[in-house]
């Protein structure tokens, strides 16, 4: 399966992609374990269940949504599950995912990861900003119809609102959209999200 992406490392295009939760050949087909047996089968009552189920990662209700719209069946909800930050500094691309349920990964352009799978309780404050702020800008806007587009160029940045009903995108230069009033707030959130990850010693990284 190809693993394209805007880094050297192919390991770290596979982990890049998989952040939008939109591509399930990125797994394991032959895994029979639940809840992949409901996203690789083809029951959408298995997949709606999955939708429904608050136990459900906000990651796995994603790609169960992806695979519903596959088979030309929408969502009957639309929430906001996953924010995803694209900025395209001089020195490489930078990525902050963030999930509902607090969990969260970053890329530095430097290919550095961070995954962060035990939220606390400053980095789900910090989450929750998130999506309040980002809830504003995402309302305003149309699903994207057609495939998911590459990076944003050099000094462009891209807020990518990852809904069961589709992707949703904001995008434009990083000094005109953190002087916009809509975006600016997420913005400086997502920045103090993805400090705060950096800080602390009780991430993962690679």
């Amino acid at each position: 399966m190809s693993t394209a992406g805007p880094y050297s490392d192919e390991s770290i295009n596979r982990i890049y992609q998989s952040l939008f939760c939109d591509n399930l050949a990125l797994y394991d087909s032959s895994n029979s374990d639940y809840p992949w047996d409901a996203l690789f089968g083809e029951s959408s009552a298995a997949l709606g269940e999955l939708l429904i189920n608050p136990s459900s990662d906000p990651r796995i209700q994603l790609l169960a949504a992806n695979q519903l719209r596959n088979l030309d069946l929408l969502p009957p909800t639309n929430r906001l599950l996953g924010i995803v930050l694209e900025v395209n500094l001089p020195e490489g691309l930078d990525t902050l995912a963030a999930y509902k349920n607090g969990v969260a990964t970053y890329i530095n352009h430097s290919e550095k990861s961070i995954f962060w799978d035990s939220p606390t309780e400053e980095s789900n404050l910090l989450t929750n900003q998130l999506f309040e702020s980002g809830e504003k800008i995402y309302k305003k806007l149309s699903p994207w119809p057609q495939d998911r587009l590459d990076p944003p160029h050099t000094n462009h940045l891209r807020i990518n609102f990852l809904a069961e009903q589709g992707l949703y995108f904001g995008q434009g230069p990083i000094s005109m959209l953190l002087n916009d009033t809509l975006a600016r707030p997420t913005l400086i959130t997502a920045t103090n999200l993805m400090r705060y990850l950096v800080d602390t010693p009780l991430n993962q990284t690679r």
